[in-house]
């Protein structure tokens, strides 16, 4: 679950740069600055299960090689920040994972396979014979993770929903900013609108025509029919 999150250098962790749940660090004693909000290990470490498929701990770890950076619509965190709301959602861009994939989906695949065969040998080499058994069954019917791709081409509305759209997307606007609005930025409803008409063609209005036609003479058929 996202929580507040405060970020500053700790002088009893040699300096580094930590983030913490609370404002003040229990080592140094030092007040963090806010950062927003943030997930916990836990989360990240099923975020790093879900964009790779592989473990989040195992002797395969400090061996991955780079196939992955943060992603740039949440940067990083998973999620993105609704202020106005004081709300926040799982990020779109990245599946809620906060990384993106930068490598084909061929070398991702094999980066895969060779984390997952370090993996398995350090497991058979502490398992007992039973165990041995269900890790082989597991290699055998391992599927492996693909790049996730988000679609984002919404499927084609009509144009009384773009409509309804344009609308309320200025009224979102007008909403989260009540001052004088800057008209350079600020959607404006009557261009949309001008622009679907333009893209009304006779073969729109050829579909109301014969629906008309239809349901005139299902009618007649029924009233025909009960004479």
């Amino acid at each position: 679950m996202p929580h507040n999150t405060w970020k500053h250098i700790c002088s009893k962790s040699d300096n580094k740069l930590i983030w913490l749940g609370v404002e003040t660090c229990s080592s140094c004693g030092i007040k963090g600055e806010y950062d927003g909000l943030g997930l916990t290990g836990i989360e990240g470490m099923g975020n790093f299960g879900r964009l790779t498929g592989l473990p989040p701990i195992g002797p395969h770890m400090p061996k991955m090689p780079h196939y992955s950076e943060h992603c740039p619509a949440c940067n990083g965190r998973s999620i993105v920040e609704i202020h106005q709301w004081n709300r926040w959602v799982s990020c779109r861009s990245c599946n809620g994972t906060g990384s993106i994939i930068t490598v084909t989906e061929t070398r991702f695949i094999e980066i895969q396979k060779a984390a997952w065969k370090l993996f398995d040998e350090w497991r058979l080499g502490n398992a007992n014979e039973s165990k041995r058994k269900e890790i082989v069954e597991t290699q055998r019917t391992r599927v492996y993770k693909k790049i996730f791709k988000r679609d984002h081409y919404a499927p084609k509305r009509s144009k009384r929903t773009l409509r309804y759209f344009a609308k309320m997307n200025r009224l979102m606007y007008e909403s989260i900013d009540p001052g004088p609005p800057d008209e350079s930025i600020l959607p404006q409803e009557t261009d949309v609108i001008h622009e679907v008409y333009k893209e009304e063609t006779l073969g729109d209005l050829l579909k109301y025509l014969i629906a008309y036609i239809l349901i005139a003479k299902a009618i007649y058929f029924l009233l025909t029919f009960w004479n």
